[in-house]
């Protein structure tokens, strides 16, 4: 029988196989990363990467909300790093270690923390404790992303007023446009959650804030609204199945909600593509099944 999962490419096949672990090194550092000659700075790259996977968390989500089930729990609270080893892992000077660090912290995305640790009786020099700044990470990841964001809201999003009921309804006529909210209404008449997730658009698309708290994470709140003024009726239709289909007890359904729809944009295409293949494997196991049966007649 066919494997209907192969894709006739004998590399790719091969390379799907593999078990494949390690940093997550976005394209985007090699432009936003770069030494004064305007070249990119590999070493940053490689040492920032080391650290950004340090302090990520182990994604262990519930599959249909997307949220986090399980976090990762440090001993400590900060990263410790030794010079000699992260000199030894990327091929690297201890003193090549040192400088990066410094170009890093010079631009802000890691801050060296001043603390000696004892080792055999004698202060270590060797030893740097790290803090990532999550923020200019953001910046350097999605630069793109930030400086569009912005303006485009500000062309579609009016400012916020405090008490400006004009503002409030612009904020709302623009989110059921988007959303084709007459036409949601129309095929979940009595669904509350429409109305629900129509108010958590409004308020953030209409914040005035400058993060918003998604995931348990503060993301630049220009970001978070250039991702929710992708959302449309398909989205808000993904969001209420998952919701239904999910077994997860929500202590904050607002908060479950916000992140449920900031993840609608990315996962909704893999989600319908995973539930494709299923079916395309589980026709071929039945038809298989059915086969052997009329092969036993």
């Amino acid at each position: 029988m066919e494997n209907v999962f192969e894709t006739g490419n004998p590399t790719v096949d091969w390379m799907g196989r593999m078990q494949l672990t390690g940093y997550v090194v976005p394209v985007s550092w090699y432009r936003t990363i770069r030494k004064p000659n305007g070249r990119s700075n590999l070493a940053a790259v490689l040492i920032l990467a080391d650290i950004v996977y340090w302090y990520r968390a182990v994604e262990v989500r519930d599959e249909m909300t997307g949220q986090f089930i399980i976090r990762k729990k440090p001993q400590m609270g900060i990263l410790q790093r030794s010079c000699q080893e992260l000199a030894d892992q990327f091929g690297l000077t201890r003193k090549g270690v040192r400088d990066t660090i410094t170009e890093l912290e010079q631009m802000g995305v890691i801050r060296q923390i001043s603390q000696t640790q004892e080792l055999d009786s004698r202060a270590s020099s060797d030893v740097l404790f790290l803090e990532l700044n999550v923020d200019v990470l953001m910046k350097l990841t999605y630069p793109e992303e930030l400086k569009e964001a912005l303006p485009e809201a500000k062309e579609r999003w009016p400012p916020p007023k405090s008490g400006s009921m004009n503002f409030y309804q612009k904020t709302e006529e623009l989110v059921k446009e988007q959303i084709s909210y007459d036409a949601l209404k129309t095929d979940y008449p009595y669904d509350d959650r429409i109305d629900e997730l129509l108010g958590i658009m409004m308020e953030v698309l209409g914040s005035g804030a400058e993060v918003i708290r998604v995931n348990r994470e503060d993301k630049p709140a220009e970001v978070v609204k250039a991702q929710f003024q992708k959302i449309g009726k398909q989205h808000i239709e993904f969001v209420l199945h998952c919701v239904n289909e999910s077994n997860t007890k929500a202590r904050n359904i607002r908060a479950l909600l916000i992140t449920a729809l900031y993840n609608s944009v990315n996962t909704i295409s893999s989600y319908y593509g995973n539930l494709v293949q299923y079916h395309m494997a589980n026709g071929v196991q039945e038809n298989s099944r059915e086969y052997g049966k009329k092969v036993e007649e």
